[in-house]
């Protein structure tokens, strides 16, 4: 996939429903009224698509290759995988998690109050996906123009440029040729946990305990239960009915995924040992 081009628009091209960043990198731009902002999607993370419209209406969305980059779509195939071997989806899972705390992690950047705080904890964050350990300092190969930065830490411009001077006059990042390079040392964690009680409103009282029903009440909950039971069993039976004609339909095509797998093998066997068969043998029958 070339640079520039538009994600959303080539995998709604196919049946996919899902993709992953194989290599490359991705840009995903949200932008609300005239205030843009920028998200990365790196390799290993779940690729953001949607079909329905934004959550805000005045809000657009767009994702952009940044560079050359690769994905991994998720279509009709991969939900066949996932039958016979269903780590599949648990793997899915847990990069979509990631993909969910590097989303929290730039948000909580975009809330530090300084700009140069917000610029460093952006830069190291960069550094765990496409930082090298030089003997100058941590190089990140991201050619990131002052106004993707400002977008990335919700700043403008000038700011993001006026805060870059400041830190290279200090030492802590410099621009060398078209990439990034840190020479400070992380910043140390902070030992202040959240509080729940800042977070929260205090807990609600508990109900008053009220006595059990009596036995006809009880009955007659439990005859409601049961023919609201039996009305749906009648109701999801033709969709039990049809996922059993699914289950059969994939094990056909994995016993003919199997047979196919076979005769290839087969063929690669013959071809090693007698190629004029190999030819005879895969060439069509008249």
């Amino acid at each position: 996939m070339r640079k520039g081009a538009n994600v959303i628009g080539l995998v709604e091209e196919t049946d996919a429903f899902g993709a992953i960043v194989l290599d490359g990198l991705l840009l995903e731009g949200v932008q609300i009224g005239k205030r843009p902002s920028l998200r990365l999607v790196d390799p290993g993370r779940v690729v953001p698509l949607t079909r329905s419209a934004p959550p805000v209406p005045i809000a657009t969305v767009s994702l952009r290759a940044a560079t050359r980059s690769r994905i991994v779509l998720l279509d009709r195939h991969f939900l066949v995988a996932a039958r016979r071997w269903p780590q599949l989806v648990a793997l899915i899972y847990r990069r979509a998690v990631e993909s969910s705390e590097a989303l929290a992690t730039q948000l909580a950047i975009s809330h530090l109050s300084r700009v140069d705080e917000r610029l460093m904890a952006l830069m190291w964050l960069l550094a765990d996906n496409w930082g090298h350990v030089t003997p100058a300092g941590i190089r990140i190969r991201l050619a990131l123009t002052h106004d993707a930065l400002g977008e990335f830490v919700g700043a403008q411009r000038s700011t993001v440029t006026l805060a870059l001077k400041q830190l290279a006059e200090r030492g802590a990042l410099i621009r060398q040729d078209k990439d990034w390079v840190i020479l400070a040392p992380p910043p140390e964690p902070s030992a202040a946990a959240l509080e729940p009680s800042r977070l929260l409103d205090a807990p609600r009282p508990r109900p008053a305990w009220s006595p059990p029903a009596e036995p006809e009440a009880r009955d007659g909950q439990l005859a409601q239960l049961r023919a609201e039971l039996a009305r749906l069993k009648e109701e999801y039976a033709p969709d039990k009915a049809r996922a059993h004609d699914l289950q059969d339909e994939a094990r056909q095509l994995r016993a003919r995924t199997q047979e196919l797998f076979d005769d290839a093998n087969a063929l690669s066997d013959i071809a090693r040992t007698n190629p004029a068969a190999a030819t005879a043998r895969s060439s069509p029958k008249t």
